[in-house]
């Protein structure tokens, strides 16, 4: 019997016999058993693919990824080789390898463009960006929540609550969404309101 246990937790578990790699008891497909290994926490690499192991996925491949120079940028999210970025498993088109850098699990940037997850932000004006919240950005003219433009917000005074909601001066906004006017209702339940 060539059958070995690579790990238990939780999670999944993980083992590999002469022939296969077992992700959860099913084939992890594509894995090359014999060159199989750990790189860190859920990353795996063999010598044709890297691999992140989470959820039911049995084809777990960063697509694209090159397994002799994949390096973990910021957990679970941030990746990258020599050639590409990675956010989870979706390579990120045009990203400047040499110069990009993770903020944190949700923001990255590197020397043009800043990054919501696997969403490059075109029309920011880069200079003046800033973060506001997990999923809100703004510069000194817009204001945008992942990539999308939210129409008529204003930068000047945008502020991102917890979790996908915002206001500035007249409005509060459901993601990219406008809301409504603020209220009182709102002002008593966002006491940092003026």
């Amino acid at each position: 019997a060539s059958f070995e246990t690579l790990t238990t937790s939780t999670k999944f578990s993980l083992g590999k016999d002469k022939n296969h790699v077992f992700f959860n008891d099913q084939i992890l497909q594509n894995a090359d058993a014999t060159t199989f290994k750990s790189i860190q926490t859920a990353y795996y690499k063999d010598k044709n693919n890297v691999f992140v192991l989470q959820g039911t996925n049995v084809d777990a491949r960063i697509l694209g990824a090159d397994p002799n120079t994949f390096e973990i940028i910021y957990e679970f999210s941030w990746t990258k080789d020599k050639n590409n970025v990675f956010y989870d498993r979706q390579k990120i088109a045009n990203a400047n390898v040499k110069t990009f850098t993770a903020i944190d699990e949700n923001w990255a940037k590197d020397d043009k463009y800043y990054y919501n997850k696997e969403n490059k932000i075109d029309s920011l004006d880069y200079q003046s960006a800033q973060i506001v919240g997990a999923n809100y950005i703004k510069d000194q003219n817009k204001v945008f929540y992942e990539n999308k433009l939210i129409p008529n917000a204003n930068p000047k005074t945008f502020k991102a609550n917890l979790y996908n909601s915002a206001y500035d001066d007249k409005y509060r906004y459901n993601y990219e969404k406008n809301a409504g006017p603020i209220n009182e209702e709102y002002k008593n339940k966002h006491k940092e309101i003026k």
